[in-house]
């Protein structure tokens, strides 16, 4: 049996100048059972040019942690990293 924990600290800056709000922000991934702390920065964007229209943008670096089961050596590796990926997303917003 694996007795693991996960946990993760999030923290998140709003800087505002007029039309663009811009926000920084920093996860921090902790997985007892792969021993990894994984910093997944983030990022995201809000411009407003009018007063009912928002254009949005968002990324980071996201991690996953491995099942418990493909970390036990009797039927996986425990030297098995976090899965990662890079994310975008984008979207707009219109009030009618």
């Amino acid at each position: 049996t694996l007795y693991r924990a996960r946990t993760a600290a999030y923290a998140e800056l709003h800087l505002q100048r007029e039309t663009l709000r811009i926000m920084p922000g920093l996860r921090l991934f902790s997985d007892s059972g792969t021993r990894w702390i994984a910093p997944e920065p983030r990022l995201a964007l809000r411009y407003k040019p009018f007063e009912q229209t928002a254009f949005k943008l968002a990324g980071g670096l996201y991690h996953q942690a491995v099942r418990s089961e493909h970390l036990l050596p009797e039927t996986g590796n425990p030297d098995l990293p976090l899965t990662r990926s890079a994310q975008i997303a984008g979207g707009w917003e219109q009030t009618i």
